[in-house]
């Protein structure tokens, strides 16, 4: 037996502590940033803020899509049905004329016609014309698009109305006639009785004969040449009116003007003019005569009123 075998074996001493496992290695030291310095933030924050921002964007564009999309559409329309559409009207009876202009333009005269004949050239709403008689009182009125139309769409590619109304020879100096502008142009070319016109909006030119005349100016431009004119009431509340008498002289004219400016061309001759002002500016250029037949009464509040013989 060797010496080795008989060595016994080496034990820890009694009471001695257990050795401990070794350290965890030390990585190396991140770098030191600037005081103050925000952190990155954590994945997801802020995410919240982008989806809105993703959302409205989105929403936009959509809006955008559906306004661009929905004026191509129709201006494709209005291409398909470029041409001109034709409407008559039989005018057995009819001794008043009714018209009112809401849009575009509207040419009134007198042709070589045996109806009534509405030619719609150009513009939308063709077909939504009210052209029709009511006993002795032929009506016209243009199509009203509305507020989304005109506004939203109307612009994308719309183009304006415009028509012709034509009316028989024969019925010239015959009609009692109301025409009522709200915004665009009419143009009236013809003989009547009595004549009446209203202007919100726009521009009105009437030339040709009248008996009477009633006109309201509230805004807008009124261009009136009329032969024969015996009594004329003459309102403007904003605006402006250039009427021109020839003929005879009227024996009665009134004029109202509360803003805007009135200028009157009358034939020569002798007038009994009346002047109440308030406040504007009247200039009165006429032969005046206190005992003439021919009466002209101004009240004015603010604006202007030139009075003028030619």
């Amino acid at each position: 037996m060797s010496t080795s075998d008989l060595t016994p074996p080496v034990h820890p001493e009694a009471g001695s502590p257990p050795t401990p496992p070794p350290p965890p290695a030390v990585g190396p030291t991140p770098p030191t940033g600037a005081v103050g310095q925000v952190p990155p933030a954590a994945p997801g924050q802020g995410s919240s803020a982008g989806r809105t921002i993703a959302i409205l964007a989105a929403a936009l564009g959509g809006l955008v899509a559906v306004v661009t999309i929905g004026g191509a559409a129709i201006a494709t329309v209005d291409s398909a049905n470029s041409d001109s559409v034709t409407r008559t009207l039989d005018v057995d009876g009819i001794t008043e004329l009714d018209i009112e202009a809401a849009a575009g333009t509207l040419d009134v005269a007198f042709g070589d016609v045996d109806e009534a004949v509405l030619d719609i050239s150009s513009g939308p709403g063709r077909g939504d014309w009210t052209f029709d008689s009511d006993g002795d009182t032929l009506t016209l009125a243009t199509p009203d698009r509305g507020w989304f139309d005109n506004w939203l769409l109307g612009g994308w590619g719309s183009g304006s109305t415009r028509a012709t109304l034509t009316l028989p020879q024969s019925l010239e100096g015959r009609l009692d006639a109301g025409f009522s502008l709200a915004a665009g142009r009419l143009t009236v070319d013809g003989e009547f009785g009595e004549v009446e016109l209203v202007v919100a909006a726009g521009d009105l030119a009437i030339e040709g004969s009248a008996d009477e005349l009633s006109a309201d100016v509230s805004a807008g431009r009124a261009e009136v040449e009329l032969d024969g004119v015996s009594t004329a009431d003459l309102t403007v509340q904003a605006g402006a009116m250039v009427a021109r008498f020839t003929g005879t002289a009227p024996t009665a004219t009134v004029i109202d003007v509360s803003a805007g400016s009135l200028d009157l061309r009358v034939p020569e001759g002798a007038y009994d003019v009346n002047i109440d002002s308030s406040a504007g500016n009247v200039r009165n250029d006429l032969e005046s005569s206190s005992s003439s037949d021919n009466v002209i009464e101004v009240s004015i509040s603010a604006g202007s009123v030139s009075l003028r013989a030619e």
